[in-house]
Order: structure tokens, then sequence, then C-alpha cells
């Protein structure tokens, strides 16, 4: 598995497969939308790619919250490397990266890693407010020339796995 952490001097060399998020927990949901997307990157001969953040979004947005990490960033490293990850992108969460917009966002991902295909949980959003929604991506997507795809809800029976309900 190659790590990059910095998304302009990023040369994926083709075409990625890609998802995005903190990740912490790496929980059941998490698990099944990285599995699918490595299933699909093989199948589509793309480099499977993962996006994430170091520090987490939430102790950056609201450090007053409760910004303990469920999974640090070495067992993140190591648990996608043991799941056949290729390309592992840890970028530094700061304001800035937070009010870029979900176009411009999706712009660079389309720019440096050669995106054809993001995966996302049914609750994913992006950009600054979140606004880069599924609805919104999916708009994006057509425009730029990548596919969304949507992984719904793993549950444990009653409600929908997250790292927010694990935290809780």
């Amino acid at each position: 598995m190659r790590i990059i952490r910095d998304l302009h001097r990023a040369n994926a060399g083709r075409e990625t497969v890609l998802t995005i998020g903190a990740f912490d927990g790496l929980h059941l949901g998490h698990q099944e939308l990285v599995r699918k997307l490595i299933l699909r990157a093989r199948q589509m001969d793309r480099i499977s790619a993962v996006l994430t953040f170091d520090p987490l979004p939430r102790a950056v947005l609201d450090p007053e919250g409760n910004t303990t990490c469920l999974t640090t960033l070495e067992d993140k490293i190591r648990l996608f490397d043991e799941w056949g990850l290729d390309l592992l992108v840890i970028l530094p969460f700061t304001r800035e990266l937070a009010n870029t917009s979900a176009q411009e966002f999706a712009r660079k991902l389309r720019e440096h890693l050669q995106m054809v295909e993001l995966w996302v949980g049914w609750n994913f959003a992006l950009g600054r407010g979140r606004s880069g929604n599924v609805s919104a991506l999916q708009r994006i997507g057509k425009v730029m020339g990548f596919q969304v795809h949507v992984v719904g809800p793993v549950s444990d029976g009653q409600v929908p796995i997250s790292s927010t309900e694990i935290r809780n």
C-alpha cells in the first residue's frame, strides 16, 4: 500500500476508485464500504484508494467537544494495508480545507487522483457546510466525469452502526 500525504504531489499512476472519510472506529459500516470499493477497483483494474484526515475533522471543527479517537492513525494504516488497499491519502484537516466547496474538492480529486468512482456511505457529505451530500455529488460527478456509488447503512439490528453511536 502506498501512502501519500500531499494531494498536490499525488500521482496515482492510473485512475482510482476512491472513498473519503475520517474512518474513526473502522466499524462494520466502514469495513463494508472499503471491502466493496477494493473489489470494484480490482474488477475495473483501477487503484483502490481511501482519503482520510489527520487530525480528525471534529477535532478542528469542535475542539471543545468529544475529540476521542476510536482508532489511531497507525491502526488505520495497518488495517487498510491488511485489507489490501492500494493507496492511502492522509491529508491534514484544517479550517482552510473545511471551507473548500464540494465542487472544488471534487475537482482536486479528479485532477490529482484521477478519481473515476467515488464510494460513499448513505449519510455522507463533504465540503463547506456539508453541502456535498450524495445527490449534490452525483450532480457534480455527471459534470466532472465520475460516478458516485452509495453503500447503505449496516445495522446491529436496531440502529445503523456509526462512530457516533460507538462513541456514545
